[in-house]
């Protein structure tokens, strides 16, 4: 045992500590320059994701991470830790998931201390603050930001019970209890882009306090419509905020292209003349409709193979029910 204590175990602990093997190595060598120029537009350059950062793969999905400790359970706590979750296609956004306090990493198998390798991720809790957001388009529209606060994750959603804030370009919502579902893995390339944003089918607020909603109006989408029609209606180009409050759940279902309001819901509008807009109803169900932004097509010196499209969706058909509504 001695023998073991003073002349095995230095040889062991050390180089493992100094040098676990994970997909990518250290920061240096043709994978992980690779990655980073993956990432490089994700992150500023000064960001510790940009330094000596391990990386996992998993799918479309990336972990980085600068330390790690084997845990009783089974399990691996990583610190600091980030992920990203591309889509399938390039013409949307990535989600990306922060936890500087770090994150319990559920495995597929066994973390092996002997030769530091990890099994792919399956699961897991990010702990203390989180931050999840997504760059939007290139445009600059479609900008989403969650800020919350120890998230379970596994390989369909992510969900907390805690306070939620959730900004998407200029509206925001207020909240808790956020669950977001994502879309399967099983699922073909096409099921992805028709149902889902970016991988997520769907993102809800059990307990919604306030929605800021600022709509993108038509006319600040260029082309999408003419002066006369803009001048024929005014109130389709006003940029008044609606505000929405609700009892029940606030959900966004990417998947069957709805969005709801459940129980006791009430809308305000103040226009700038000071008269004052609302709607109160049990239930509203918006219907969206999926419209192609061609963002290339119009740049000159761009071929065909390089245009790109981005989905985006607008309201088509809007519901109130109540007795009354």
């Amino acid at each position: 045992y001695g023998v073991y204590l003073f002349l095995v175990v230095p040889l062991i602990e050390p180089s493992i500590s100094r040098n676990r093997k994970v997909h990518a190595g250290t920061s240096y060598g043709r994978a992980t320059d690779a990655f980073q120029n993956e990432i490089k537009d994700l992150f500023p350059q000064d960001a510790w994701e940009m330094g000596d950062a391990k990386v996992i793969r998993n799918g479309n999905a990336t972990l980085l991470f600068k330390d790690f400790e084997s845990q009783e359970d089974k399990t691996v706590r990583v610190f600091p830790c980030t992920a990203v979750i591309r889509p399938e296609t390039e013409d949307q956004a990535p989600l990306i998931l922060q936890a500087p306090e770090g994150a319990i990493v559920r495995l597929d198998r066994q973390l092996d201390l002997r030769s530091g390798q990890f099994g792919k991720p399956v699961g897991g809790r990010l702990l203390g603050k989180i931050r999840i957001y997504s760059p939007g388009r290139a445009d600059g529209t479609g900008r989403l930001l969650i800020e919350t606060s120890n998230v379970q994750i596994t390989t369909r959603r992510l969900w907390t019970a805690n306070e939620v804030t959730v900004q998407y370009d200029q509206s925001y919502a207020l909240g808790s209890d956020l669950i977001i579902q994502l879309m399967s893995a099983n699922q073909s390339k096409q099921e992805r882009e028709s149902q889902s944003w970016g991988g997520v089918r769907s993102i809800e607020l059990v307990k919604l306090r306030e929605l800021h909603l600022q709509a993108e109006t038509k006319s600040k989408r260029a082309g999408t419509v003419d002066s006369t029609e803009a001048t024929r209606s005014p109130d389709m180009t006003s940029d008044v905020p609606i505000k929405v409050t609700c009892d029940g759940p606030f959900k966004i279902d990417f998947y069957h292209k709805q969005v709801t309001f459940e129980d006791r819901v009430f809308l305000r509008r103040l226009n700038p003349d000071g008269a004052e807009d609302t709607l109160r109803c049990e239930r509203l169900q918006m219907n969206l409709i999926a419209r192609h932004d061609d963002e290339t097509s119009s740049s000159e010196g761009v071929t065909e193979s390089q245009k790109q499209t981005t989905l985006k969706l607008d309201p088509h058909r809007i519901m109130a029910v109540g007795r009354p509504a």
